[in-house]
């Protein structure tokens, strides 16, 4: 199953009162940190833990990572397994 993720965009407005700028965020859901990998910082995508520490992170962003270092990037704990479960 796929699931469509609209990302954050955030732009400036003028406040017409003041001439002053303005950030309106415009997002389609809100975001906790706790849902993003902390290697690529964004929502999620196929979600792995790490065996012994296990922290989460986007399979492919840790899979990456443990091609040039099997330890994990947070807490630098050796790890030998990376539990993911595959899309069906």
């Amino acid at each position: 199953m796929a699931e469509k993720v609209t990302k954050r965009s955030a732009h400036c407005q003028t406040d017409n009162k003041s001439g002053r700028s303005k950030t309106s965020k415009t997002m389609s859901a809100e975001v906790s940190p706790d849902s993003k990998c902390p290697i690529c910082l964004d929502i999620f995508n196929n979600m792995s833990y790490l065996d012994l520490c296990l922290h989460k992170f986007c399979f492919r962003c840790i899979h990456e990572w443990s091609k040039n270092k099997a330890e994990c990037p947070l807490c630098k704990q050796p790890f030998n397994s990376i539990y993911h479960r595959s899309a069906v």
